[in-house]
């Protein structure tokens, strides 16, 4: 996982263009986002599409 994304998860918390610090809420468990990450590298995905919201890890 990359480090934008460990800070998410071990912060709770991601900062906004502007710099301006938000809560992350509704964000899928790190576990579960491993594994989506290696669906995704295990099929050699070339584009994603991007459901939840601005703030969350799935947005990264």
């Amino acid at each position: 996982m990359n480090q934008v994304l460990e800070d998410i998860y071990r912060t709770g918390k991601r900062v906004d263009l502007a710099g301006r610090e938000r809560k992350v809420t509704g964000a899928v468990p790190r576990e579960d986002a491993l594994i989506l990450q290696e669906m995704v590298r295990f099929v050699k995905a070339k584009t994603t599409l991007e459901t939840g919201v601005a703030f969350d890890p799935s947005a990264v």
